[in-house]
């Protein structure tokens, strides 16, 4: 072993008991050496046994580094007894497993946790208990909120992601602990495969509360999502950010541009550095973020986009930051980072630290939309600039559910074979006149958006509910191509807040705030900005079915005659956060 190395041993299927009597099985890496240990937890609905990723990596190298390290299927999944019950769970059972961590003879009693996705909800909602040995955490691509950024955004389904993330990772995956549990049988899993093989297909052909391939014995939790679509306390009993004020828990906050969850990312950390009354806690926070998606963190790539060896653990090794926060926390060694932001400038392609999120020298800059009422397409005559709205015509276009605008890229999860996250061209999907396009003139020097992005837009509709859809887009110099960078989508019933639907009155004209969530990009001299608005992103998130129903169980699809307005009455703009330099 190389000096300062332990010799390890491995413990498989080790039971952990809940305080119902429930079972729960995990995996123990330690070293061999007696002695008492900082542990390190992760609690995963993705089968602890797959050797790969963190499941095998991090365990091996921190247990060598003197850890023991912890890792559990959750309750319902592989191994494991009980009915998986997602998120609610998670608080009194990740209690308990830090129970039993605390408890073992090779424990010292601190203890920290890791992962991503779920496993940085099975974090966050364990920290919500207040457990006395839980140290530290290393959230990454997760949420503080499993309702909005999560299962939904502005009120609208995230289709693509709970459908595929539902059939695969959850159902598929787990199918001998759900054939064991008598929920379902080997037949089902040729359904599901052929369901999952002809995604989005698949996605469209029923409305979502009907699909096929999923069942109430078997994925009871889809069914449960669908049938809360406004904000209610279901939800509200497992939100993270309701509770930030009571959390007194470190956590290295890791997540990347173009993942599904990053303003949930972003709202955790924003939330823990300015909640807590304890100061302490507030600058125990830190955040990284990359220019990644869900499945291509320190990826020199994603997307179509390459960002360079920055962007990989030659620019940044991830397994040491996580090494280094817990030697701080759990062994009072090692330095915290130096800066408690560290930002993946796109278009630079640099990694840059910072003081605080959102930056201090951020000029939010109103960007308003203009045409003589033919902005449809890329081609047409919309513009975007600085200079105030003035008296002009509308832009209208007809939205027909029957035939949605089709997702390129943007924050997807979790089948990239079929549905890849990331950055990608957009140029084919603004030939389409349902697809309006607003274009800055070009840039006569690099211009640096990095902050949250938000579209205020006044628009009407002959539907009594219908969606609209954003997109901040980089053109490039030749404008042969025109780069995604972030979008975002907001339910017309639900423009009050997610818990007060109220259906529209054909015609008659309302503001809109469609949140596009962050990006940090430089836009190259020579480049142009452009928004998107449209009122589809299939299957990045469900088709409004514009008849005022819940389209969750809609079987019936009107088309809607939608208009934007740019005046002096109302002046739809575009708020970017513009960086000095």
């Amino acid at each position: 072993m190389p000096d300062g190395q332990l010799e390890i041993k491995v413990m498989t299927g080790v039971p952990i008991s809940m305080r119902d009597g429930t079972i729960l099985r995990a995996d123990v890496y330690r070293p061999e050496a007696p002695g008492k240990y900082p542990v390190v937890l992760e609690r995963t609905p993705y089968d602890r046994s797959e050797r790969r990723g963190n499941h095998i990596v991090l365990p091996v190298e921190l247990a060598k580094r003197g850890y023991a390290v912890v890792i559990q299927d959750v309750r319902g999944r592989h191994d494991s007894d009980g009915e998986f019950s997602p998120f609610h769970q998670e608080k009194t059972d990740g209690y308990d497993t830090l129970d039993w961590c605390t408890e073992q003879e090779w424990s010292n009693g601190k203890i920290g946790m890791f992962g991503g996705s779920y496993v940085g909800a099975t974090q966050w909602l364990a920290s919500l208990t207040k457990h006395p040995s839980l140290s530290c955490i290393v959230p990454s691509v997760t949420s503080d909120d499993y309702y909005e950024g999560w299962t939904y955004q502005g009120g609208v389904l995230a289709l693509g992601f709970v459908g595929s993330w539902s059939m695969f990772a959850l159902t598929l995956q787990n199918l001998q602990n759900l054939i064991r549990n008598n929920k379902t049988t080997k037949s089902d899993a040729q359904v599901l495969i052929s369901a999952i093989d002809s995604i989005p297909t698949s996605l469209q052909n029923h409305a979502p509360a009907y699909m096929e391939h999923l069942k109430p014995d078997f994925a009871p939790y889809y069914f449960d999502w669908i049938n809360h679509p406004e904000n209610d306390a279901y939800w509200q009993s497992i939100r993270i950010s309701d509770h930030h004020e009571e959390i007194n828990t470190p956590a290295l906050n890791i997540g990347g541009w173009f993942d599904i969850f990053i303003s949930g990312t972003l709202r955790n950390f924003i939330g823990m550095t300015t909640k807590p009354s304890n100061m302490e806690v507030r600058k125990s926070q830190r955040l990284i973020i990359g220019p990644w998606s869900h499945t291509t963190i320190a990826s020199v790539s994603s997307g179509s986009q390459y960002f360079g060896l920055n962007a990989s653990h030659q620019g940044i090794d991830l397994l040491q930051e996580h090494m280094d926060w817990y030697d701080y926390w759990l062994k009072d060694g090692a330095d915290l980072l130096s800066s408690p932001v560290r930002i993946f400038v796109m278009g630079e392609n640099v990694w840059r630290n910072e003081q605080s999120w959102p930056l201090a020298r951020t000029k939010y800059t109103e960007y308003f939309l203009h045409s003589s009422g033919n902005a449809n397409t890329s081609t047409g005559d919309g513009e975007l600039s600085k200079e105030s709205a003035f008296d002009e015509m509308s832009d209208s276009y007809t939205f027909d559910p029957e035939d949605p605008v089709p997702t390129s890229g943007g924050g997807l999860c979790c089948y990239p074979s079929l549905l890849p996250g990331g950055p990608f061209d957009q140029s084919i999907l603004e030939r389409r006149q349902d697809v309006l396009c607003y274009t800055s003139s070009q840039l006569t020097e690099d211009l640096e958006i990095t902050g949250h992005i938000e579209l205020i837009l006044f628009a009407s509709s002959s539907a009594l509910d219908t969606d609209f859809t954003a997109k901040l887009v980089d053109v490039c110099e030749s404008e042969d191509c025109a780069i995604g960078l972030t979008d975002g989508i907001i339910r017309a019933k639900y423009r009050n807040g997610t818990d007060k639907p109220d259906n529209l009155v054909s015609g008659q004209v309302y503001e809109f705030r469609i949140d596009l969530g962050a990006t940090s990009n430089l836009f190259k001299k020579g480049h142009r900005i452009r928004l998107e608005v449209s009122s589809s992103n299939f299957p990045r998130f469900e088709i409004n079915t514009n008849t005022g129903t819940t389209p969750a169980f809609s079987k019936v699809k009107n088309t809607a005659d939608q208009k934007i307005f740019h005046n002096t009455r109302y002046p739809s703009r575009l708020i970017l956060p513009i960086i000095p330099r």
